[in-house]
C-alpha cells in the first residue's frame, strides 16, 4: 500500500524526467546517424534538464520535502527548491550554448542578479527569522506589535510569524479572529513592541471628566479608592517582576502604586486614574473600573460627569 502511494506521488515528475531523457537519446541517435546535422547542444540541453529535474523534483522533493509535516515549511522549502533547480539548470545550459568564457561570465552575472532580485524577500525573511532566534525578540504566546499589526503569537516559522490578530476594527485589546502572517524580515527595519517580554503587566489609565462645579476632591478620592482596590493584588506581583527587571536593565522608576492625576481645562476637570494591569486583562479591568466609577458618582449629588456642550446664541 505504501509503495503504491509513493509511486503515485513520484510518477508525474518521473514521467517528465523520462521524457526529457528520451528526447536527449533520440537527438544523440540522430546526430550519430546523420553527421551533417549537429544536434549535440540540443541533446545535451535535454540531458541537463532531465538530470536536474530528476534530482530536484524526484529525489530531493519527493523523498525529503514531502516528508515534512508542516505545510507552511513544506511550501517555503518547495519554493526555494524550485528557484535553486532553475538556477542550476540555467547555469549548465548556458555553459553548453555559450562556449566563449567572457560571454559566459556575463550571462552568469545576469542570471545571478536576476535570482538575487527574485529571492531578496525570501532571504530577508530568513535573516529575520535568524535575528528573532538569536536576539530572542519574542516567543510563542507573546503579545506583540510589528508595524501596524497587533496580535498574540501562535507560531514562529522560518520565514513568517503567525499572529492571532487583536484590535483592528475591535475596540480594545481583544481578538478579531483573523490569522495574520507577518514576514520575519519586518523585524530588521520595523520596531517590534513586545507586551509580555520579561514581565506580564502594563500601565493603563482611565479618563474621567467632572464639571467645575463638582466636588473634585471627593471625585479624586473615590477614583483613587476604586483603582487601588482593583489593582492591589497585581501591584504586589508586579513589584517582584520589577525587581527581576532591575537586575537585567537600568530602571529609574519602580513605582507601581496607582495614582490619580488632575488637569484643568476650559470645559471640565480631567481626572486620570493610572494603574497597573495584566496585559490581557486591560479591557476587562477598564470595564470594571468604569462601571464602579459610574455607580459611585451616581450616588454623589455634588459630583457630575462632564460632557461637551454647545451654547447657541440667537440674535434678533
Amino acid at each position: 500500500m505504501y509503495m503504491i502511494m509513493y509511486m503515485k506521488k513520484i510518477m508525474p515528475s518521473l514521467i517528465v524526467s523520462i521524457t526529457l531523457f528520451t528526447f536527449s537519446g533520440l537527438l544523440y541517435g540522430i546526430d550519430w546517424w546523420n553527421e551533417a546535422w549537429s544536434s549535440k547542444p540540443i541533446a545535451l540541453t535535454f540531458l541537463i534538464l532531465g538530470s536536474t529535474h530528476f534530482i530536484f523534483r524526484v529525489l530531493v522533493y519527493t523523498l525529503l520535502i514531502q516528508k515534512i509535516k508542516s505545510r507552511r515549511v513544506r511550501y517555503s522549502l518547495s519554493k526555494t527548491l524550485t528557484l535553486l533547480h532553475l538556477f542550476i539548470a540555467t547555469l549548465f545550459v548556458l555553459r553548453v550554448w555559450l562556449p566563449d568564457s567572457n560571454t559566459l561570465l556575463a550571462a552568469y552575472g545576469f542570471v545571478a542578479a536576476a535570482v538575487a532580485f527574485s529571492i531578496q524577500d525570501l532571504f530577508k525573511n530568513f535573516i529575520g527569522g535568524v535575528v528573532i532566534l538569536i536576539r530572542n525578540l519574542y516567543k510563542v504566546g507573546d503579545r506583540i506589535q510589528v508595524g501596524e499589526t497587533y496580535g498574540d503569537i501562535i507560531d514562529i516559522g522560518i520565514l513568517y510569524t503567525t499572529l492571532l490578530e487583536i484590535r483592528s476594527w475591535v475596540a480594545g485589546d481583544q481578538t478579531t479572529g483573523r490569522i495574520v502572517r507577518v514576514p520575519n524580515g519586518k523585524v530588521i527595519y520595523t520596531d517590534v513592541i513586545n507586551y509580555t517580554a520579561d514581565h506580564s503587566f502594563i500601565w493603563d489609565e482611565i479618563h474621567i471628566p467632572v464639571t467645575h462645579e463638582s466636588d473634585w476632591k471627593k471625585a479624586d478620592q473615590i477614583l483613587n479608592e476604586i483603582i487601588t482596590e482593583t489593582s492591589k493584588e497585581l501591584s504586589t506581583s508586579a513589584m517582584e517582576e520589577i525587581r527581576h527587571l532591575q537586575s537585567k536593565y537600568f530602571l529609574t522608576n519602580d513605582n507601581v502604586e496607582p495614582h490619580v492625576y488632575m488637569t484643568i481645562t476650559d470645559n471640565w476637570v480631567s481626572l486620570y486614574g493610572r494603574y497597573i494591569v495584566s496585559v490581557r486583562e486591560r479591557r476587562n479591568v477598564q470595564d470594571k473600573l468604569m462601571r464602579a466609577v459610574k455607580d459611585q458618582f451616581s450616588n454623589e449629588k455634588k459630583i457630575s460627569i462632564a460632557s461637551t456642550t454647545t451654547t447657541i446664541t440667537l440674535s434678533k
